[in-house]
């Protein structure tokens, strides 16, 4: 459109007399203030002047993709990475419990976990829902069975230690359970998108006269 193009010649010619305004000050800088020669200071202005197209011509590229339910592209990105992150956390201080029955435990906290994670990819809107209660969660589970881990391999015998050990063990199947309520939830928001969605169907159906 031929506004739109005069905005772009507009912008772009803007960029061009801040660009080459940078450049100016940086061949002075270079040539009275630091005495650097002639062809070095002209190469430094130069330089400025391109680094700043190419910054700005990369922001430009950069385009936000919203999801619905206020999640962007960049948010879901972002989520899932923090979510890699985490359960290899999780996964490498669960190889360091020797007792199986625990590491089963937490395994099992894991799998719920992975599996609200590949819900946020196919359902993203549910990040705003879950993501605060993750984010606090799976941290305190971690720092949980990373302790266990480390004090599990250091008794010796310890009454007070073996107690706090079985707590974490009991704790455990809770934790789980809070992850798993957590997931019904989402899943549950699901069901009811579905739901309304094939009302609008069915009303839309009725409205035009496509029914029985």
């Amino acid at each position: 459109m031929p506004g739109t193009r005069m905005n772009d010649k507009k912008s772009k010619g803007m960029l061009s007399v801040c660009a080459g305004a940078l450049a100016g000050v940086i061949f002075l800088l270079f040539l009275f203030a630091l005495e650097l020669g002639l062809w070095l200071s002209l190469a430094a202005s130069v330089a400025g002047f391109i680094a700043v197209h190419l910054i700005f011509r990369k922001k430009e590229g950069e385009v936000t993709v919203h999801l619905g339910g206020g999640v962007s592209d960049r948010l879901l990105k972002d989520t899932l990475e923090e979510g890699a992150v985490r359960m290899r956390e999780l996964d490498k201080y669960a190889r360091m419990i020797e007792d199986r029955g625990v590491r089963e435990k937490v395994g099992a906290i894991r799998e719920v976990v992975a599996k609200i994670y590949k819900n946020f990819k196919q359902d993203p809107k549910d990040i705003k829902t879950a993501r605060q209660f993750l984010s606090y969660h799976i941290d305190a589970t971690i720092k949980i069975v990373r302790r266990y881990a480390e004090l599990a391999s250091r008794n010796s015998g310890s009454a007070e230690i073996t107690l706090t050990l079985k707590k974490v063990e009991s704790l455990l199947d809770t934790i789980k359970k809070a992850f798993e309520k957590q997931l019904d939830i989402l899943l549950r928001d699901d069901v009811l998108d579905l739901d309304t969605e094939i009302k609008l169907m069915e009303n839309t159906i009725k409205m035009e006269g496509l029914g029985d």
